[in-house]
């Protein structure tokens, strides 16, 4: 068993700035993956809302060429008609 000596114990400087500066790494870090989940969940929900809205525009336009379509059938069975 070696025995050290006190003295050889001796407060670091280097050593707690360089703890203290892995905890403000640590700090920023977190902060930076933060902001990139928040943007990243921006993006998607962006996303998602332009699908959203994709959907409504086709059923609209598929609604409104069924209305029509109707109409001319209407029209076409009334002038055979009469």
């Amino acid at each position: 068993m070696k025995l050290v000596c006190r003295s050889s114990l001796r407060y670091s400087p280097r050593l707690t700035l360089s703890l203290a500066a892995r905890g403000h790494i640590l700090v920023v870090s977190l902060l930076m993956m933060g902001v990139i989940l928040l943007l990243g969940s921006a993006a998607s929900f962006l996303s998602l809302t332009n699908v959203t809205i994709a959907n409504n525009v086709e059923t609209n336009l598929t609604t409104r060429y069924r209305a029509e379509a109707g109409v001319d059938a209407v029209s076409k069975r009334k002038h055979r008609g009469s």
